[in-house]
């Protein structure tokens, strides 16, 4: 896809919205163009500036992801420091600390750590090392990484009709039915 970034009497420059610079070749004025609307990502529809409001929102969007490229690089080492040493993860109450849950899998259990519901860490199939998602590194516990961490317990079912409790049930059948 291209932009219009500037018209004149020699023709049209363009520009891809990945590039820095202007195309090296000038469009004709009688040559059509033709304008994105809208871009749709499954059910929604998002609709696209035209003209210097969209010139504008590209430079913006560029802007932000080469800040966020430029923060990554200066914070990694404190990042990384940080959640190894744990001291975020002392702090959450015992409600919100991740845990390590299993599931059944294609052949072998599959290892999640969940917080809450969300899965914030699957295990990698290849490897069965831990894919960590950012920024929950800094609240998992460097020792909820190791392979033979504990599994979490599992809670019982509450039965409707206020009888015993029933077999307990695994915590990340539930989460993860919901996630999937």
């Amino acid at each position: 896809m291209r932009r219009v970034v500037a018209a004149g009497r020699n023709g049209i420059a363009t520009r891809g919205d990945g590039n820095r610079a202007a195309d090296p070749w000038l469009l004709d004025r009688d040559e059509p163009i033709a304008c994105v609307r809208a871009v749709c990502r499954g059910e929604r529809r998002l609709g696209l500036p035209e003209g210097k409001a969209g010139l504008i929102r590209a430079r913006v969007a560029w802007a932000r992801l080469r800040a966020a490229r430029v923060a990554s690089r200066l914070l990694r080492r404190p990042y990384r420091a940080l959640g190894e040493s744990g001291r975020v993860a002392s702090l959450l109450p015992a409600a919100l600390r991740p845990r390590v849950v299993e599931s059944p899998g294609r052949g072998a259990p599959v290892r999640r750590i969940l917080l809450g519901r969300w899965v914030i860490a699957p295990t990698r199939s290849d490897s069965g090392s831990w894919e960590v998602r950012r920024p929950f590194r800094l609240v998992i516990a460097p020792d909820l990484l190791r392979p033979d961490s504990p599994v979490a317990s599992a809670r019982p079912r509450p039965v409707p009709n206020g009888g015993p409790a029933a077999e307990p049930a695994p915590v990340a059948e539930e989460a993860l039915d919901r996630l999937s």
